[in-house]
């Protein structure tokens, strides 16, 4: 049996936790070997926590018995991942993967690229750091403020947010996010798609890595603020939409109280009482020229407004 461990944040507890905390790993350590226990490290992200804290790899799996490394993600291989720990540890983990059917051939292209992640690509590593806190105070600051985020938690290439308007879910965001539409062409003049992940705890999980350049996170500040913009103006839209109704009704109730109207009948027979009103007063009006025509023709009977339809429904 082990404990296995994982740097940079935990998903069980839905918040960010700090890079390393060098107390609680030793702690771990000592409470396991009490219990004849194994620790292993889940290193996805290992090199990550090492460059944002300034410190050797080595320090963070020091009271670790073994250790995955991942060698894509930030670090940029294709594929892969190593496998640290002693000598017949490593054996037996070999052993168990061939009998799962886990063997591999002719990997050394594979293994070139894992060489050139180690070698090369650790110290950029900052930069996507910088990039995601970049990112992370964009949002911070945008207006409308439709994002959540909090900046002390963003000390990696991780950023994990939340939307402050419950009528938009993190899956409808991430869609406009991926998504291009004529009116960000027309603003932006370009479409420009950012893939996100929906996360737990209804928040949206942004990763920055090597192929995300300054550019594409200039790019993606834009598109999120044109989606806060965009929905703000649906907002307005749907405001709009939702009080109209209430001003009309707001005019029926006062026609009602100036009539003395208390039923439909009422208010069907003070509608045409004041629609016959202005017929007269039409009427009345000096005919010249081509009135002459519509008074000999005369004027056709008013009906009720649509309104009256469906009050008369509704009763």
């Amino acid at each position: 049996m082990l404990i296995s461990t994982q740097k940079l944040w935990s998903c069980l507890i839905e918040f960010f936790l700090p890079v390393y905390n060098l107390f609680f790993s030793l702690k771990l350590s000592s409470v396991a070997e009490s219990f004849g226990l194994a620790v292993h490290m889940d290193g996805a992200r290992v090199m990550n926590a090492a460059v944002a804290l300034g410190i050797k790899p080595s320090a963070i799996i020091r009271h670790c018995h073994s250790v995955s490394v991942c060698l894509s993600k930030g670090l940029g291989a294709p594929v892969g991942s190593m496998l640290a720990g002693s000598k017949d540890f490593i054996q037996r983990a070999t052993r168990i993967r061939k009998a799962l059917g886990g063997g591999m051939r002719q990997t050394g292209i594979l293994a070139a690229a894992g060489k050139i992640a180690l070698s090369d690509m650790i110290d950029r590593l900052g930069e996507d750091h910088r990039n995601a806190r970049h990112f992370a105070q964009a949002l911070f600051q945008c207006e409308p403020a439709l994002y959540g985020v909090d900046l002390s938690t963003v000390e990696s290439n991780i950023v994990r947010f939340s939307l402050r308007e419950n009528q938009m879910s993190p899956a409808e965001f991430c869609q406009r996010m991926a998504s291009v539409h004529e009116e960000e062409l027309k603003a932006l003049g370009q479409g420009v798609q950012v893939l996100m992940f929906p996360h737990v705890g209804g928040t949206v999980r942004a990763v920055w890595h090597l192929g995300i350049s300054d550019e594409d996170t200039r790019l993606a500040i834009q598109k999120a603020q044109f989606v806060a913009r965009q929905h703000k103006l649906s907002r307005i839209e749907m405001e709009k939409n939702r009080k109209a109704p209430a001003n009309m009704e707001t005019k029926l109730m006062l026609f009602m109280k100036r009539n003395d109207c208390n039923s439909g009948k009422e208010l069907e027979e003070a509608t045409r009482k004041h629609s016959c009103q202005g017929q007269r007063t039409r009427r009345q009006m000096p005919v010249t020229g081509n009135d002459e025509l519509m008074k000999s023709v005369g004027t056709p009977a008013i009906k009720p407004p649509p309104l009256l339809a469906l009050l008369d429904r509704k009763h």
